[in-house]
């Protein structure tokens, strides 16, 4: 099994992976998805943080799935949580927070009555938790974070769809912190 790396072996591994030359059918790999009009199905759950019972509307729900996936993170040896939490919690915790990142334009897209995901992530060199709010329905973020982690230069999504590491970076620096700084890129 692969042991955790530090917050400066991740940043060499990304730079590694930005090296790499895509395989040819990621670089030309293109596609489209067709809808089929349905209804969105309701789940309900409760704020880990207030404990207020929420109610959010998906296509489907991915609890097992994110579990599973913050479980490999886990067995990989980072420090990984997620919390499903309200709205009002979501703006209290970014209050709090050290480091946060939102994938939202900004705090007034956050619905006090959503539920959120709040992805707490460190490596064993951090000594602050990296936090990130996600959507209910951001699995792809989470399965490109736990490829780069994994040090995969790629990643198939829930759609059979292949995706670059490389082409995440955004995702990976909103979700860990970890970033291949200007400076860092242009030695060589």
């Amino acid at each position: 099994m692969k042991h955790s790396l530090n917050r400066e072996e991740l940043i060499e591994q990304l730079k590694e992976l930005a090296a790499q030359k895509l395989p040819t059918y990621l670089a030309n790999h293109m596609g489209a998805m067709c809808y089929e009009p349905s209804m969105i199905d309701s789940f309900s759950t409760i704020c880990q943080h207030c404990h207020r019972p929420l109610t959010y509307q998906a296509f489907h729900s991915n609890e097992e799935m994110f579990n599973s996936i913050i479980k490999e993170i886990k067995d990989l040896g980072y420090d990984a949580s997620l919390e499903v939490i309200c709205g009002s919690c979501a703006l209290e915790a970014k209050e709090e927070a050290e480091f946060f990142d939102l994938p939202f334009t900004s705090e007034d897209d956050i619905c006090e009555e959503n539920a959120y995901h709040l992805f707490c992530f460190k490596t064993k060199s951090d000594k602050d938790y990296h936090q990130a709010i996600t959507d209910m329905e951001s699995l792809y973020d989470y399965q490109a974070v736990l490829a780069f982690l994994k040090g995969e230069s790629y990643f198939e999504d829930s759609y059979d769809r292949y995706h670059s590491i490389m082409d995440e970076q955004d995702t990976i620096k909103r979700m860990t912190g970890i970033e291949i700084n200007e400076n860092d890129s242009n030695e060589e």
